[in-house]
């Protein structure tokens, strides 16, 4: 079975792509405290104690909403993976050579 990739349509629909790993309309919703300052925080590795946190920056639904945000990240990150493995895994084939005269 041939496969042919269409590199153009591809870089094409990449570039059309958001830049976020979630959609940005989804990033709104959660509280720019949660996302900006808790977050990066957790990625580190440091726990913020109840006395660092500000609960009257965020509801009580933001909470949740972040939860589910890096949930839906992460699942896009190994979507992503996935396609990039299954791009590196097509064989070459030869074409036909152009020359330029």
């Amino acid at each position: 079975m041939n496969v042919t990739l269409d590199l153009p349509a591809l870089a094409a629909g990449l570039r059309e792509a958001p830049e976020t790993p979630v959609d940005q309309d989804e990033r709104d919703s959660i509280s720019p405290y949660l996302l900006d300052t808790i977050l990066p925080m957790l990625e580190r590795g440091e726990y913020p104690g109840l006395k660092d946190i500000d609960f009257d920056q965020f509801d009580l639904y933001d909470p949740p909403r972040l939860a589910d945000y890096l949930q839906k990240a992460g699942q896009r990150k190994y979507e992503l993976g996935n396609f990039a493995q299954s791009l590196c895994e097509l064989p070459p084939s030869r074409t036909a050579v152009r020359a330029f005269l």
